[in-house]
């Protein structure tokens, strides 16, 4: 079954959650089929089995790059990496994925040596895409060999990198402070409900708010039926101090999927991470 004039971000969760054989929006400018996601004619990221999403490397236009943003936010639970070809069928297509590790590793590597700031960035970076070009190996059982950092000459880049590290961090930390307390009106506008669009949401955990006389709708733009929440609402209070996983079991909430209850009453639902006093505020509001 296709879903029809959806908006960008139930094209991108329906697509990571799988929830239906397909949908696209209303100009089928962003669409699905299976585990094909596509931006106007370019499949732009595929879904490899239940935990991996692959997304492809090469740059877009602006409105793709909001578009795929949405998908990176969507399968963000998943292992996503970026490739070349995201629908690797030969073993020059493998090769290709693999060089083109290689040759971002090394341009992180060759930044974080020349940068004056942002050094552990790039450092960090080129450890992240050794790790994700292994992991590449194991998805797709190839013969290929490993790689290791230590492959690459990164003896006084590690040096500076790693004395670079705590101040980078703690100017990423004030940076983003500086943006939330920028926004801090539009959060209270969202919250409320006088606008739909919360600027830097990557920067918050996950918020509820109320809308449309009874639904739910999540800071990653996902909305569910009142009923849906009440009887999610009654579950997580069942399950709250014994802890609860899909292990065999599934929980439907709406197009998505119930992944976990914590035992201290936090879900996990897809790209959702919500904590138990959020919830717990929303239930109030609503008088459950």
């Amino acid at each position: 079954m296709e879903k029809k004039h959806l908006t960008n971000d139930q094209v991108a969760h329906y697509w990571a959650n799988q929830s239906y054989e397909g949908g696209s929006n209303s100009s089928r400018s962003f669409w699905f089929d299976g585990p094909n996601l596509w931006s106007y004619h370019t499949k732009v990221a595929k879904l490899h089995g239940n935990d991996v999403a692959l997304f492809d490397v090469e740059g877009y236009s602006v409105t793709t790059q909001k578009q795929v943003g949405k998908a990176f936010r969507a399968a963000s639970h998943k292992v996503w990496m970026k490739v070349l070809t995201v629908d690797p069928v030969t073993e020059k297509d493998h090769a290709g994925n693999l060089d083109n590790f290689s040759e971002r590793i090394e341009e992180h590597l060759l930044k974080s040596s020349r940068a004056r700031t942002n050094k552990a960035l790039h450092y960090d970076r080129a450890v992240r895409l050794v790790e994700e070009h292994n992991r590449y190996v194991d998805l797709f059982d190839l013969d290929l060999g490993k790689i290791s950092i230590d492959q690459f000459d990164v003896g006084e880049i590690k040096k500076q990198a790693d004395a670079a590290r705590k101040l980078e961090l703690e100017e990423e930390k004030r940076r983003k402070e500086a943006i939330r307390e920028a926004n801090a009106e539009n959060l209270r506008k969202w919250l409320s409900g006088r606008t739909n669009y919360l600027n830097a949401a990557h920067l918050y955990p996950v918020m509820l708010r109320v809308v449309d006389g009874g639904k739910v709708n999540t800071s990653k733009g996902v909305t569910i039926g009142n009923d849906t929440a009440r009887k999610l609402w009654a579950f997580i209070q069942k399950m709250k101090g014994k802890a609860w996983k899909s292990n065999g079991q599934t929980f439907r909430i709406e197009h998505y999927r119930l992944d976990s209850v914590s035992k201290e009453g936090d879900i996990k639902a897809g790209c959702h991470s919500i904590g138990y006093a959020e919830m717990e505020r929303i239930a109030e509001q609503l008088g459950f």
